[in-house]
């Protein structure tokens, strides 16, 4: 099933055509929306800020909020896809670069 990952009805219909799939039960989640909006920090835009981070994060969130009782639960996993630009940072990739590995970081404490 495919949705908008910027739509949190979209994000929750996904959630719960997973939940009816798998009898009321979900064992993982695998964070992958992506996009990078490469380019020069300083050249960087608040509207470019916000759809690099409402695709990358914010989806990333409302996943992970409306599935982690069911997860914690089932003793299951979250995935969070990432890049080494996460870890070290990369010239042109500021704003991509910024938080996901940090949540998975906190999520797993």
């Amino acid at each position: 099933m495919a949705c908008d990952a910027r739509d949190e009805a979209g994000c929750r219909a996904v959630v719960d055509a997973a939940l009816d799939f798998g009898r009321g039960k979900i064992d993982g989640l695998v964070n992958n929306a992506r996009m990078t909006g490469r380019g020069d920090f300083s050249c960087a835009t608040l509207d470019g800020w916000d759809e690099i981070m409402t695709v990358n994060a914010r989806s990333a969130f409302m996943f992970t909020r409306v599935t982690l009782a069911r997860l914690c639960a089932a003793r299951g996993s979250v995935v969070m896809m990432s890049s080494v630009a996460g870890l070290m940072g990369e010239q042109g990739l500021a704003i991509y670069s910024a938080w996901l590995i940090a949540l998975a970081y906190s999520l797993a404490l």
